[in-house]
């Protein structure tokens, strides 16, 4: 193998490709909103236990969070994806046109 040209090589993985099987664990991600607050107050506690965040900022995104979590759960998540998916120029930020 070590001397096989390159179209040697890919004349062997066009004819044979090899497949193999993996099994991945399934990443759970929370995309909510109060779960995208609560990764960034995991991150926070981390970047303070580090001592890359000094106390002070840390109570102040802390603080800065709870109340953005307050505000945020009065949105009704459901009736915002049916909003986003029946406009995708509102979830997208700007109008899709064709190219």
């Amino acid at each position: 193998m070590p001397n096989e040209t390159f179209e040697t090589i890919k004349a062997r993985v066009d004819n044979d490709p090899v497949h193999r099987t993996v099994d991945v664990p399934k990443i759970n991600i929370d995309l909510s909103f109060t779960g995208i607050l609560q990764r960034l107050d995991e991150l926070m506690d981390a970047a303070h236990a580090s001592g890359q965040l000094a106390p002070t900022d840390h109570q102040q995104l802390k603080a800065a969070t709870a109340q953005a979590r307050t505000v945020l759960c009065k949105v009704d998540m459901n009736k915002l994806k049916a909003t986003l998916r029946a406009q995708p120029g509102l979830r997208f930020g700007r109008r899709l046109t064709p190219t």
